[in-house]
């Protein structure tokens, strides 16, 4: 907010739409709901309210974590899923609890190797929670340090809704 040309009670208006909206706010939308005629001006706010809203000294997930990645991106030719060109790979971590999503890790990767992604789960699961993910061969070393492993494809449907969410957003 620091020698922005936006007044301070507009900064506070997309604070306040930001943190209570539960689905979340596009930067057209809060455009609109703030009346700003710049869009980039609003994106820039909107950018720097969530960077803000960061907790850089985050917990870890524990407990019961389902974990696995996707592809991301728009309608190419050629190969569907792994493989295909022009998307990104993002990696999904969701914490369980009473049966229902209390946190959640998203992390863009840079492939979908193994060392890839026990470094994910190593940054953001503590060590001796339950790790559910299918059968990739990239988790079979979850175990080796120090995690719960349990493979069953059928029951990450919490951690598939993240990234239907994602996709969709």
């Amino acid at each position: 907010m620091h020698r922005s040309h936006t007044s301070l009670t507009m900064w506070f208006y997309a604070a306040y739409l930001v943190s209570t909206l539960t689905p979340g706010i596009s930067a057209i939308q809060l455009q609109r709901q703030l009346g700003h005629p710049s869009y980039q001006t609003v994106f820039n706010m909107l950018h720097k309210l969530r960077s803000g809203m960061v907790n850089e000294d985050r917990t870890k997930l524990e407990g019961m974590v389902q974990v696995d990645e996707t592809y991301v991106g728009g309608i190419h030719e050629g190969l569907r899923g792994r493989g295909a060109g022009g998307k990104v790979v993002v990696s999904g971590a969701a914490e369980i609890k009473k049966g229902s999503i209390s946190r959640i890790r998203l992390k863009a990767i840079p492939d979908a190797k193994g060392i890839t992604l026990i470094k994910f789960v190593r940054d953001n699961i503590v060590k001796g929670s339950i790790v559910i993910t299918d059968d990739w061969g990239g988790y079979n070393k979850l175990e080796e340090i120090g995690y719960r492993h349990a493979v069953d494809a059928s029951s990450l449907g919490n951690i598939h809704k993240v990234f239907s969410n994602l996709k969709q957003w």
